[in-house]
């Protein structure tokens, strides 16, 4: 798991935009072969 993954599945969206500016990887798989865009689907904001 990424930092990347950790701040999409914890919902932190400054963290996201701040690595996805630093240029993150967006197409690496966690140990369940998911990318954060499979994160980002499943996780929704209460």
């Amino acid at each position: 798991m990424t930092p990347l993954h950790v701040a999409v599945k914890a919902q932190q969206i400054g963290s996201v935009m701040c690595l996805v500016d630093l240029d993150a990887r967006l197409d690496i798989l966690d140990v369940n072969e998911e990318t954060v865009f499979h994160y980002a689907a499943t996780t929704t904001k209460d």
